[in-house]
């Protein structure tokens, strides 16, 4: 039958229900003195301090790879990884890690992740799996060897497989066989 008040009142928004005694609106990791007044014919007053409880911290990255993508967390530790909403094209997420993986090139997926402590959070980031690179080229035979002509992507490396043991080499920039 008493009345909660904070002693001193703070100026920073909180606020304190006067019949529970509840705390809202508190800033995470500050301490607000609390006073209880009984309300009788020999009214009693206590205080008590409350630390309002840190939020955790939701906050990860994720890296896109040729499947999916691979995530770092940048806060708090040991929560769970969720896509958000569910794709229906078989793309899986590890709930601990947040790998992706079984992506779809080059579409972009929701990946939650949501804290597990006494105050949890929740983040999103959005990846995109890379697209696939096209290695395909065509050869033309010459007299001591051949000529390669990229028909996909550029950049790549040209090698023998298998190696082989004739003496015959293989230009890795251009595809040039000689010799």
């Amino acid at each position: 039958g008493g009345v909660f008040v904070f002693n001193p009142v703070p100026t920073d928004g909180a606020l304190i229900d006067a019949a529970s005694g509840t705390v809202t609106n508190g800033i995470p990791g500050t301490t607000y003195t609390i006073e209880y007044t009984t309300s009788g014919s020999c009214p009693e007053m206590t205080t008590q301090n409350i630390t309002v409880l840190n939020s955790d911290d939701a906050s990860f990255t994720i890296t896109p790879d040729c499947t999916g993508g691979t995530a770092t967390i940048t806060g708090t530790l040991g929560g769970v990884f969720t896509f958000n909403p569910v794709p229906t094209d078989g793309a899986l997420i590890d709930a601990a890690t947040g790998t992706v993986s079984n992506g779809v090139s080059g579409t972009t997926y929701t990946i939650e992740y949501t804290t597990a402590g006494a105050c949890p959070d929740t983040s999103t980031q959005n990846v995109t799996v890379l697209p696939l690179e096209d290695s395909t080229f065509t050869m033309s035979a010459t007299c001591d060897g051949g000529t390669a002509t990229i028909t996909g992507d550029t950049g790549g490396v040209f090698v023998f497989n298998p190696v082989p043991t004739d003496g015959a080499l293989i230009d890795a920039a251009s595809g040039t066989v000689t010799n």
